[in-house]
């Protein structure tokens, strides 16, 4: 083999290998962007953060000094199916409180929420979008109810539990959020239960099934027929809206924008607006609403729907 052929094959071998490093290492998958809890104090500032990973941490041993009643915490891009555990834990090692919440979108970003606050929700409500309330506990002799410690899991085996429909009327100011199973069903309000009347400013769904039917209205008995109609003479208001795609998960829609948004058009990805109605025209459907009604597998409802 002469000079020159061997000069040849070595320089083609040479650009082949670092083609082949280039190229490797940029098909190299990116890794997951990790998400981050952060503590306030009672007066907004800011106290310590953690990376969302699955640990403990003791902040009498770290940089966390303990949580007192009025202090906050935000997330930024928490995974979905993270489960979030704060206690009140003395050195010694005793529990004398514990409150878990459970994340239930993929990110979960929030506003700043008050730990207190938490305790005071039923197991299953929706605390803030994204993140659902499920445990409190207290030892009756807890001297304080100081948050010490923080226990993070980030379980994907929990995925499955979060993949039950549900429809979530959310309230002013990040309060009064009302969670409901989604199935067919009538939902009505008057008695509080199982949603406060008349508080939904917004509407969330989280894997809602495809040709299923909402209807919200004010739901007035007194002047016509009690439940979710839309030719009570009572109405001041219903929206009628119908899911167009599988699984469709969507953060609050105001409900504002959905009597914006034209008859037959897209509200949100999955979600189409079929008809509603005002009384009078122009008003408000916030903080009106008293019954959810919602059909499975249901056919497209006829236009226009009746009115009073």
């Amino acid at each position: 083999m002469n000079m020159n052929l061997k000069r040849l094959l070595s320089t083609g071998v040479i650009v082949g290998m670092s083609w082949l490093a280039c190229h490797t290492s940029a098909a190299a998958p990116s890794p997951r962007t990790t998400g981050t809890i952060a503590f306030y104090y009672p007066d907004g500032s800011a106290q310590c953060s953690y990376p969302i990973a699955t640990g403990e941490h003791l902040f009498y041993d770290q940089n966390c000094r303990s949580l007192a009643d009025g202090s906050t915490f935000q997330l930024r891009n928490a995974p979905s199916a993270t489960r979030i555990t704060f206690k009140n834990r003395i050195s010694s090692g005793t529990v004398y409180a514990t409150t878990e919440i459970l994340t239930i979108k993929e990110p979960t970003t929030t506003d700043k929420i008050v730990i207190a606050d938490l305790r005071t929700l039923p197991p299953g409500r929706v605390a803030a979008p994204g993140v659902r309330f499920t445990h409190y506990w207290s030892a009756p002799s807890a001297p304080s109810q100081s948050i010490t410690q923080l226990i993070i899991d980030v379980s994907p085996e929990q995925a499955a539990t979060l993949a039950e429909p549900k429809l979530t009327l959310a309230g002013a100011n990040g309060a009064n959020h009302c969670t409901l199973e989604f199935k067919t069903a009538e939902y009505r309000f008057e008695d509080g239960d199982p949603c406060k009347n008349d508080e939904a400013v917004g509407i969330e769904l989280e894997h809602a099934p495809s040709a299923s039917n909402i209807l919200l209205t004010d739901d007035d008995a007194v002047s016509g027929t009690p439940g979710c109609t839309t030719d009570n003479p009572g109405n001041y208001f219903w929206i009628m809206l119908r899911t167009i795609k599988e699984d469709v998960s969507v953060p609050p829609i105001d409900l504002d924008d959905i009597i914006a948004t034209p008859r037959g058009s897209v509200v949100a990805p999955g979600v189409q607006v079929i008809d509603y109605y005002q009384n009078p025209a122009g008003s408000t459907p916030k903080r009106r609403t008293s019954c959810v009604k919602i059909e499975v597998d249901a056919p497209v409802p006829s236009v226009p729907l009746p009115r009073p």
